[in-house]
């Protein structure tokens, strides 16, 4: 509603016209009531000679313009859901149906003025450039948007006033006081018919559908108070007037139609949506192609903001790109530029993929045959490289048959500026489109969805090198360090990295097999390794033979995922990702571990489900994890309406920090005819029903894929949202940044935000949109306050506009947390800066987001004033207003309400001459206070005080309010010793009973006079109370006193601390209680009261025995006994006495001779207390003489291994000591190796007694010579088995070697055996005595050696 502030009073009368188009996108809809749309920037259009002469603005509508002329509107109603259709399904409308339909209503505004004034308000920032044609007469620069504008003196003393408020044209008459209205004559020309409807609209049918203008609604504003006036419309001989109730001609009258359209605003020209991304400071990137020079510039700085075009709509698949840059709430365009070659009829450009850098330059890519496309310097490439001709993608609105395709790359400053980079990339064949060249145009394979010829992506490593993965067709594509170094096939993908300067490429390689093969999507890992993912028809793809699926799973196409080291110079990893029919992989994603991600399509419904609870039926969309080196299948599932065929095609995906997995996605696919419904949704949805069945979809899933977190349609009702290829992205909080291609057909249905830069389609068919969404995973902390600054006491309200179903701490700044109250409210009692910070975790990943605000506190004003003031002649006399330097600003005056100040605003104090009262506002510029004070002038000095309390019990303190009249002297006299000149409102304490006179002596030596006062302090004894000690007994009852030692007169008992029950009806001291509590009594005299309380236990005796409970026989066991009663005193009696060696009441020693019991009994005369208690002592015995440790030998050289055996058996615990070079040390039995003279000790146990023997082992020493070891120097071999073998001797032989000879020379024994003498024979005889020479060579134990050589004499 319009509401004009300059008028005092006001009238206004109100139209609103809403116009519906009908065909075959929409339906005809009317809503009278609601018109809250979301407003648009580009509102009321100036001409500035680029229309015909008469225009005066032009606004844009949805459905058409509204062009503002003298004296008449044009509405110019418009039709393109043809050319719509013939986007939107390339397969079924013909270039020839493509046909607008339009038409064009009058409104004219008979005997209205030909205005010379127009007031305009509200400019845009940014503006237009018309240069059109060869007439610059026709062109006009400089041209901007305005929101209103008023036409003055449009009829003799009424002003027209326009305006859009972005979805409502809006115009409304202002009639002057004493203004004929009948002036207002409307006229109609071009509508079929007009009626006006019951409800009083009027009804203007046309060709293309009814527009409807409600009933009018008309008010004056008089006395600031707005009063509706009866209107309704006329129509007399087609000419519309307004038919008026009573109103008063005195004041002004508005009359007020308003026109309602679902405005938006965008590019005048054709343009197409393809790739988007976000900055790191939230702002929003969109990219596509344009098709003319229509379009906004925000920033006359930007790159280029004339481009390549001279037309404002040249013709289809003639393409500019375009980049637009938005602030991070979509309010403000903050700059575009175009980004091309060619001209109006030649060189065409398309956006694939972009990205930004941490300064949030733009990166992008895309294809373009224009051989003058912009490239920088010192470009890697800065020629175009040729192509095959003929190439024209219609159905995408992309025509390249003039000239080859080439790549390009190109990096924009981020204020769009500056070009810092661009290249071409390629070969002599056609690079960076996916298709079929003996196919070309058909839907199917790797071209299986609409746009599916401009995927790609590009990517940022640490150091800014540039990656992109894509496509070609060349055989001579520039190759370094390639994994692949030619074309397998037709189409091979190609991914290369090109360097930050844009000079050089660092590598370089094609990847395919011998069909077609494309590249959709690369990433990089925290090690700067390279995953690239896609689709292909080969079946033999590189790299294959490790990874998780090593042949190709047949069908049209499969996917492909592949890793390489940062130099991509060999294949780490790869793997076909592929059922039996149709598989793509589009996007990979890889998280904080190196796991990789991957979306795609899979028709037949048959991918597998593993480790996911969450899938929907055999849907044909996937997610799979993968381990880093591609060989496990971790997770994957199906997503999406349960139908096998392809229903989205994705354009963004994520995984973010905490796992979570996001797609977006539309459908259905242009190229089907049935639309998207079944979606998985989750109930906080932004739209959970498919707005037209041919929208976007957008999921969020849970990181271990057990369900979604979000699920969500967003679209229009009418046109058919899309992407021309390319991608989109998240960020890393889940927000998706979607570039679309939107409102085809010159529909403005899809939903924007309050404020949107752009809220309509200004094109007659496309319109780029952008949109920002994000899904709420992550927590957003906000929230506002109503104030936050102001003076203590000061209250602040805090509302909390976080993100939901997520856990909250408020910290106040003043050491006050809050983690339960939503919206709290915080007192802040002292002055000071705090810092407010509302922390938001989500439930999810556990982050924690962060807000703030400053709240300042500012001393409050402290206004110390007298009362009254009180002087004994009438000398002017000096108002002094003490804040204690609180305040700054004063005002005294005579006035309560502050009028006629006495006093300038900087002066506390004023100077007054008469009887009266006088006031003061003191402030510090945030806070005030006021107060009062009463003069009177000759006046005797009078003394009085009050005392508020002057009887009571001893200690009693009292205070004294000094009430006196005119005094600059005060004595008081409290009558207990002590005096006061100084303090005015003493306070004193008065420690013993009695009555005390108390007087004040007051004395003015101005008048001079004196005077005293009087008044009388009554002092009583204080009450005591004494014997109400806790009480604790067993059984019985007991009498409760409360002996006041005189003090009181009244007593009362209750069992209740608010006396709600009473015990002594009778008023006696004492009670008789018999139940455990505690008792309360009350104890009075004339003025005062004491109360006192008494615990009374009724317990049971409980006592606890403690002992060395496990003994071995002849050893003592200490028992003792713990009261867990200590209100009890108990005394103890312990049996058997035979074992009881000594006894001191609370502790016994005994030395039992077997197992047995303990027993104590506890009692208490006093209290009639008895309790018992036993202990089991366990006693054992281990006969020492049966304990005995022992040795396989007991004398051994060293390092010899012995056994050592313990008895007797059957225990259940054994310990060997020292345990070094024991095998097992626990054990009954041990080995131990032997390196000197040792003693060991073996304890045993049965787990309460313990016994230990010993035993000694010797070690000697080892000698490996004579005569430990040696040979005898003759033997006998005659047969009476003596002395018959020639033996080696000795101890301590390990090995040896040894020979006999003969005189000759030759060897007639050998024995490597000591156990194997010679028996004197040599070839089965028996040697002849004689002199024989030996060689022995021994080793003995320890690795001791020795050789001996000697002679034997054989005898007989």
């Amino acid at each position: 509603m319009f509401m004009n502030t300059q008028f005092c009073t006001g009238f206004i009368l109100s139209f609103f016209l809403s116009f519906f188009v009908q065909n075959s996108w929409s339906q005809k809809q009317k809503n009278h009531d609601s018109h809250d749309h979301a407003g648009s920037k580009e509102l009321l259009i100036e001409n500035k000679g680029q229309w015909p002469e008469g225009i005066l603005f032009q606004s844009k509508i949805d459905g058409g313009k509204i062009w503002v002329q003298q004296n008449k509107f044009i509405y110019h109603l418009q039709d393109f859901s043809a050319m719509h259709e013939a986007h939107s399904n390339p397969l079924l409308i013909t270039a020839e149906d493509a046909i607008a339909r339009q038409e064009v209503v009058h409104l004219n505004f008979i005997g209205s003025r030909e205005v010379s004034q127009i007031v305009k308000s509200e400019q845009s920032k940014h503006y237009y450039n018309f240069l059109k044609g060869n007439d610059p007469s026709r062109w006009a620069s400089k041209v901007h948007v305005y929101k209103e504008a008023t036409l003055i003196d449009f009829y003799e003393g009424i002003d027209l006033h326009i305006q859009n408020n972005g979805n409502q044209f809006k115009y409304e008459f202002i009639v002057a006081p004493n203004t004929a209205i009948s002036q207002l004559k409307l006229e109609y020309v071009g509508q079929k018919s007009m009626v006006v409807s019951s409800n009083g609209d009027l009804e203007i049918t046309t060709e293309l559908g009814v527009i409807y203008e409600e009933k009018p609604y008309a008010y004056q504003v008089i006395n600031g108070h707005k009063i509706e006036i009866p209107c309704a419309f006329k129509i007399l001989d087609g000419i519309t007037s307004f038919e008026m109730g009573d109103y008063d001609p005195n004041f002004e009258l508005v009359i007020d139609p308003v026109l309602i359209f679902a405005t938006y605003n965008g590019a005048n020209a054709d343009n197409f949506g393809m790739t988007a991304t976000y900055g790191y400071d939230g702002t929003a990137y969109s990219g596509g192609t344009v098709y003319g020079n229509d379009y906004p510039m925000p920033d006359n700085g930007a790159y280029d903001v004339n481009s390549n075009f001279t037309v404002p709509n040249g013709p289809m698949g003639i393409t500019d790109v375009f980049i637009s840059k938005f602030d991070e709430d979509g309010a403000q365009m903050i700059w575009s530029t175009f980004l091309g070659g060619g001209n109006n009829n030649t060189g065409t450009e398309t956006a694939h993929s972009m990205i930004c850098d941490d300064a949030n330059n733009l990166y992008l890519f895309g294809s373009t045959s224009s051989p003058d496309f912009p490239v920088s310097p010192d470009a890697f490439n800065d020629t175009h490289n040729g192509g095959d001709l003929g190439y024209n993608f219609g159905s995408t609105g992309v025509n390249h048959s003039a000239f080859g395709i080439d790549l390009f790359v190109s990096k924009l400053s981020a204020d769009g500026t500056s070009l810092l980079g661009s290249t071409y990339v390629g070969g002599s064949g056609n690079d960076g489109v996916n298709y079929n060249a003996a196919n070309f145009g058909a839907f199917t394979e790797l071209t299986s969805n609409y746009g599916d010829n401009f995927r790609g992506e590009i990517m940022l490593d640490g150091a800014n090198n540039v990656i992109v993965a894509s496509c070609t067709h060349s055989n001579d594509f520039p190759v370094v360090n390639a994994i692949q170094n030619s074309n397998g096939g037709n189409q091979d993908g190609t991914v290369f990295k090109l360097s930050a300067d844009f000079s050089q490429l660092l590598f370089s390689t094609y990847y395919g097999g011998s069909e077609n093969d494309a590249c959709y999507s690369v990433k990089v890992d925290e090690s700067d390794n390279l995953i690239f993912a896609g689709g292909t028809k080969s079946s033999n793809l590189p790299g294959m033979g490790a990874g998780f699926q090593n042949n190709y799973g047949g069908g049209e196409t499969d996917g492909f995922v592949v890793k390489t080291p940062p130099s991509g110079t060999s294949i780490t990893n790869a793997s076909y990702i592929g059922m039996s029919q149709y598989d793509q992989v589009f996007f990979v994603e890889i998280d904080r571990v190196n796991s990789i991600f991957l979306l795609g399509q899979s028709v037949g419904g048959t991918f597998p489900v593993n480790n996911a609870a969450f899938s929907n039926g055999a849907s044909s969309n996937f997610i799979m994890k993968l381990d880093s080196n591609l060989t496990t299948n971790i997770a994957s599932t199906r997503f999406g309406n349960g139908n096998p065929n392809i229903h989205i095609s994705p354009t963004a995906f994520l995984v973010d920090n905490c796992g979570n997995i996001y797609v977006s996605g539309w459908g259905a696919d242009l190229l089907q005819s049935t639309p998207l419904t079944g979606m998985p949704v989750t109930a906080d949805a932004f739209q959970s029903d498919p707005p037209n069945g041919f929208d976007f979809y957008l999921m969020v899933m849970f990181a271990d894929f057990s369900d979604i977190l979000y699920g969500s349609y967003l679209g229009g009702t009418v046109a058919r949202e899309h992407v021309d290829g390319g991608t989109s992205r998240f960020d890393k909080n889940g927000i998706v940044y979607q570039s679309v291609c939107g409102g085809c057909g010159g529909n403005s249905d899809f939903p924007t935000t309050p404020g949107a830069w752009s809220a309509t389609n200004n094109s007659t068919n496309c319109n780029n949109l952008i949109f920002k969404f994000d899904s709420g995973i992550l927590p957003v902390a906000d929230f506002i306050v109503d104030q936050t600054i102001g003076c203590n006491d000061f209250t602040v309200s805090f509302e909390n506009i976080s993100s939901d179903s997520d856990t909250y701490l408020w910290d106040f700044g003043d050491g006050d947390l809050d983690s339960t109250t939503f919206n709290p409210v915080i007192t802040y009692t002292e002055p000071g800066l705090y810092q407010v910070n509302l922390f938001v975790t989500d439930s999810v990943c556990q982050l924690t987001d962060t807000a703030e605000i400053t709240v300042l506190v500012i001393d409050s004003v402290i206004l110390d004033v007298q009362n009254q003031i009180s002087v004994c002649d009438n000398v002017p006399f000096d108002l002094m207003a003490n804040t204690f330097g609180t305040a700054g600003q004063f005002i005294w005056s005579q006035s309560a309400d502050f009028s006629n100040p006495l006093n300038s605003p900087s002066d506390s104090v004023v100077t007054v001459t008469e009887d009266g009262t006088y006031y003061i506002m003191a402030d510090n510029g945030f806070c005030s206070a006021e107060d009062s004070v009463q003069v009177l002038f000759n006046a005797a000095p009078e003394a009085q005080f009050n005392i508020p309390d002057s009887v009571g019990c001893a200690p009693l303190n009292v205070s004294f309010l000094n009430e006196s009249i005119q005094t600059d002297y005060f004595l008081w006299n409290f009558g207990n010793g002590i005096v006061d000149s100084v303090t005015f409102d003493p306070e004193t304490q008065y420690t013993e009973p009695g009555i005390y006179t108390v007087s004040l002596y007051i004395y003015d030596s101005l008048c001079p006079a004196s005077d005293t006062s009087y008044a009388t302090i009554t002092v009583l004894p204080d009450l005591t109370v004494s014997g109400l000690d806790s009480v604790s007994l067993c059984t019985g009852n007991v009498t409760l006193t409360a002996n006041s030692n005189g003090t009181a007169s009244t007593y009362q008992w209750s069992s209740s601390f608010d006396f709600s029950d009473v015990l002594n009806p009778t008023g006696d001291s004492s009670i008789i209680v018999s139940t455990s509590g505690t008792y309360y009594v009350q104890l009075g005299n004339s003025e005062c009261t004491l109360i006192d309380s008494v615990f009374v236990e009724f317990i049971n005796p409980e006592i606890a025995l403690f002992a060395d409970d496990s003994i071995c026989l002849y050893d003592l066991s200490e028992v003792a006994v713990e009261n867990l009663t200590p209100n009890i005193s108990l005394t103890y009696n312990w049996q058997p006495d035979s074992i009881i060696v000594a006894n001191n009441q609370n502790m016994v020693q005994v030395l039992p001779t077997g197992p047995q019991y303990v027993y104590v009994s506890a009692f208490s005369d006093e209290d009639n207390c008895f309790v018992e208690d036993s202990i089991f002592i366990n006693v054992t015995d281990i006969d020492s003489t049966l304990v005995i440790a022992s040795a396989s030998e007991y004398a051994v050289p060293e390092g010899a291994t012995v056994t050592l055996f313990g008895s007797p058996s059957g225990l259940p615990f054994y310990q060997w000591s020292p345990s070094d070079g024991l095998s097992a040390p626990t054990n009954q039995q041990t080995d131990a190796v032997i390196e000197e003279d040792i003693i060991y000790t073996l304890s045993v146990s049965d787990g309460i007694c313990s016994r230990d023997d010993t035993v000694e082992i010797k070690v000697y020493e080892i000698i490996c010579e004579d005569p430990f070891v040696f040979v005898p120097n003759a033997f006998s071999p005659n047969g009476d088995n003596y002395n018959d073998v020639l033996y080696v001797r000795g101890l301590y032989i390990e090995k040896v070697i040894f020979r006999i000879f003969n005189r000759w020379g030759e060897m007639v024994f050998e024995s490597n055996d000591v156990s194997i003498g010679w028996d004197g024979m040599f070839r089965n005889q028996l040697l002849q005595p004689d002199v024989y020479d030996f060689y022995l060579d021994v080793t003995c134990v320890g690795g001791l050696k020795s050789i001996v050589k000697g002679n034997v004499t054989l005898m007989r």
